[in-house]
C-alpha cells in the first residue's frame, strides 16, 4: 500500500475538473503515486463518463475515481450536470468538496492535497472578502502566511501581490510585506525543492525599473531596502530587476526563482512558458497544496478534449513536496 495519501477536491463539476482528475488517474504512471481520496460524488463521474466515453477509453480510471470518491455534500441531480455552465449548485458543490477536504487533512486523515479549478463568481458568495482558492485556503486552515509560487520544471514564479485591482497595488507594495513573501520563497526552495542556497531574483514595479525615478520610485524606496534586507537571509538575492528583461529564457535559468510584484507580472510570462501543464503551488502552508495552472475551461467542458497534463503535474508535484517534507515514499 502507497503510503502517500493525496486528497483531490472535485473543483466545478460543470467545468474540467471530473474530466481531468478521471484523465490523471487513468495513466497507471501516476495512479501507482499514491492512494487517492476524490472528493466529490459518484454521480458526478458517473455522468463525466457517459459524456466522455465517445472515443476513448476512460473505464479504468472511471473505476478508480468512483472507488474512492470520499462523499461532499448533497448529491448532485442529473439536470444539474450541464458541462460549460456553472451554476450556484456546482459552485456550492466545488465549496463543499474543498471544505471537506481541508477538514480531512486537519484530522491528519490524508497528507496533502490537489484542487481542481472552481469558478469564482459561483465558489464565492457575492460579497466574500476572499478573491481566489489561494487565500481562502489559508485563512480555513488558520495559516497567516501563504505564497502563490508557479511551478513549470525550472521555471518558479511567485507573486507578492495577486488577486487585486492594477490601480491598488503600489498601495499595498511595502517593504515588510516584499519581505515576508520574498522569505517564503527563500524557505520553500530550501524545505519544498531540497536547494541548499537559493538564488532569488526580485522584478521592479514599474518600467525599466521606474528610469532612476522618471516614473515610479518604488525600486529605491521600498524593493531595493527590501533586497538589502534580505541578503541577512543567506542565499543570493538580485535586483530589483526589469520585468521585460528578467523573465527571458536566458535570464530565468539563472535563478531558481523569480518574485514578482503583482499577478500579471509573473503569470502572463509563466504561462507563456508552461502552456497546459504549470501548477500553482501554495508556499509557507504546513499544508502541501497545488493545484494546475488553469481555470474551468468552460467552453470545452463535457467535450472530452480536455488537457489533462497539468492535473497531472500538480499531482506529481504534491507527491515530491510531500515526501521531501515528510520522508515517505
Amino acid at each position: 500500500m502507497n503510503e502517500i495519501r493525496l486528497g483531490i477536491s472535485t473543483g466545478d463539476f460543470n467545468g474540467i475538473g471530473p474530466e481531468i482528475i478521471i484523465k490523471a488517474l487513468n495513466d497507471p504512471n501516476i495512479s501507482k503515486l499514491a492512494e487517492y481520496f476524490i472528493y466529490g460524488s459518484e454521480k458526478i463521474f458517473e455522468y463525466s463518463g457517459e459524456t466522455l466515453s465517445t472515443g476513448q477509453d476512460i473505464s479504468n480510471g472511471l473505476e478508480t475515481v468512483i472507488s474512492s470518491v470520499v462523499h461532499s455534500g448533497s448529491e448532485p441531480e442529473h439536470k444539474d450536470f450541464v458541462p460549460s455552465q456553472s451554476s450556484k449548485i456546482s459552485g456550492n458543490f466545488a465549496y463543499q468538496s474543498l471544505s471537506k477536504v481541508l477538514e480531512h487533512w486537519l484530522e491528519g486523515r490524508i497528507d496533502g492535497i490537489v484542487t481542481a479549478p472552481v469558478q469564482k463568481s459561483t465558489f464565492f458568495p457575492e460579497r466574500s472578502e476572499f478573491n481566489g482558492q489561494t487565500e481562502w485556503i489559508a485563512d480555513r486552515i488558520g495559516c497567516k502566511d501563504s505564497l502563490m509560487f508557479m511551478i513549470k520544471d525550472w521555471i518558479r514564479i511567485a507573486t507578492v501581490t495577486t488577486h487585486i485591482s492594477v490601480k491598488d497595488i503600489p498601495g499595498k507594495l511595502t517593504q515588510k510585506i516584499i519581505v515576508e513573501k520574498a522569505k517564503l520563497v527563500f524557505d520553500s526552495l530550501k524545505q519544498d525543492f531540497g536547494i541548499e542556497k537559493p538564488s532569488i531574483a526580485l522584478c521592479g514595479l514599474n518600467p525599466h525599473c521606474g528610469e532612476e525615478g522618471r516614473f515610479g520610485d518604488e525600486e529605491s524606496t521600498i524593493i531595493k531596502p527590501a533586497i538589502n534586507s534580505l541578503k541577512n537571509e543567506g542565499g543570493q538575492w538580485t535586483g530589483p530587476l526589469p520585468a521585460d528583461t528578467v523573465f527571458t529564457e536566458k535570464s530565468l535559468r539563472e535563478y531558481d526563482a523569480v518574485v514578482s510584484m503583482y499577478h500579471d507580472q509573473g503569470l502572463i510570462p509563466f504561462k507563456i512558458y508552461s502552456g497546459l501543464s504549470g501548477v500553482n503551488f501554495t508556499a509557507g502552508m504546513p499544508l502541501v497544496r497545488t493545484s494546475p495552472d488553469h481555470g474551468t475551461a468552460l467552453d470545452i467542458a463535457g467535450k472530452g478534449i480536455a488537457d489533462e497534463s497539468g492535473m497531472k503535474k500538480a499531482i506529481r508535484t504534491a507527491i515530491g513536496i510531500i515526501k521531501r517534507r515528510t520522508g515517505k515514499n
